[in-house]
């Protein structure tokens, strides 16, 4: 009776020891705006590489990274955005929120806690089974549990940053000895927790050296968008047609689907502010294998049901090709097919 039990037992733990797992894949496949996976074995390979192509290859991860922590910023000026904000300065990473950069980190603690829960529940589980509770000296020397070791110091995320940072050599935004004022605006505002996790997820898998010039990379990127402010609270004047330099991105689908924005009232959604206020944005899409929407459709979508007009998707276009990251000629080839097709009118109620 006790043996045929045995592979029923041992089948239900591992289930069980695989659920965290699958939780934590799907908290980076569906929550953190990207791949999370893809991107630290990009990093690892990135790590062999040649010197040049290993350039590159660290310019496409901290692209995909800003990707990640920037297309959820918070835009909303709400009563409710106001609270979240309020409840995240309190509660830190306990608040979880795409839009504040802390549900990835949240969600890797919550993982965390269900996995110390688990193993404990393993081991009354096992012993319940085995039914030893007091005896059985032998079996003491083989419930040693093992060392985690997911992180390898206790500093502070700040200290984390500033030692690549100094390591590689970068100045403040005014060319001298980076200061503090610098590293809390580029940590705090602009990588934010989830960020810097992401960043102390590529450091365990891919080396200081591949994840050094990753956040070189991003620190420059963050150079290149905020060189003329002070501040990136001041970012929305950034969003303005008159001082390109940054891109809002609009997934109409997505804030509906989410239920970031109520569908009964498309009225309600962001994109209404960004044209009053005249700022910068441009329509995207999430995986059409989802969503079962390309961009095209997103923009007919705004047009039929958003009531946008045809033109200001075009000077939105106009203006997101103007704020891209990309050289001169690649520009000039952006500027020209959204010129061709507002002639050709394609997109049209």
């Amino acid at each position: 009776a006790y043996y045929q039990w045995v592979p029923f037992v041992l089948g239900l733990q591992c289930i069980l020891f695989y659920i965290p797992h699958i939780a934590w894949q799907a908290a980076c496949a569906c929550r953190s705006g990207g791949d999370m996976f893809s991107l630290v074995k990009s990093a690892a390979d990135a790590a062999i590489l040649s010197r040049d192509d290993r350039q590159k290859a660290v310019a496409r991860v901290a692209e995909f990274i800003e990707d990640m922590i920037g297309m959820h910023k918070e835009c909303r000026k709400g009563k409710r955005a106001k609270l979240t904000k309020t409840a995240a300065q309190f509660g830190g990473i306990f608040v979880a929120s795409k839009r504040l950069g802390t549900h990835l980190i949240f969600s890797y603690l919550c993982v965390k806690i269900v996995t110390i829960i688990n193993a404990a529940l393993q081991l009354f589980l096992i012993q319940r089974f085995l039914g030893f509770y007091s005896n059985g000296s032998a079996s003491r020397r083989s419930l040693q549990l093992g060392k985690v070791t997911d992180f390898k110091a206790s500093s502070k995320r700040k200290n984390f940053i500033k030692r690549y940072l100094r390591l590689k050599g970068i100045h403040s935004l005014k060319g001298d000895e980076l200061k503090q004022s610098d590293l809390d605006e580029f940590i705090d505002k602009y990588l934010r927790a989830d960020g810097v996790f992401i960043i102390r997820m590529l450091t365990i898998n891919s080396g200081d050296i591949i994840t050094g010039d990753i956040v070189t990379e991003l620190y420059n990127n963050f150079i290149n968008h905020y060189h003329n402010t002070h501040s990136i609270d001041k970012e929305q004047d950034l969003m303005k047609p008159e001082k390109i330099g940054f891109d809002n991105l609009v997934c109409p689908s997505s804030s509906f689907v989410t239920g970031s924005v109520d569908g009964r009232n498309p009225n309600n959604h962001p994109v209404h502010r960004f044209i009053a206020d005249k700022l910068n944005f441009s329509i995207n899409t999430d995986d059409p294998t989802l969503t079962e929407r390309w961009d095209l459709q997103e923009a007919k979508y705004c047009i039929e049901e958003l009531g946008i007009a045809p033109n200001q998707l075009n000077i939105a276009n106009y203006n997101a090709a103007m704020a891209a990251f990309v050289t001169s000629a690649e520009r000039e080839l952006l500027i020209s097919h959204i010129k061709i097709r507002s002639r050709n009118r394609i997109i049209k109620v």
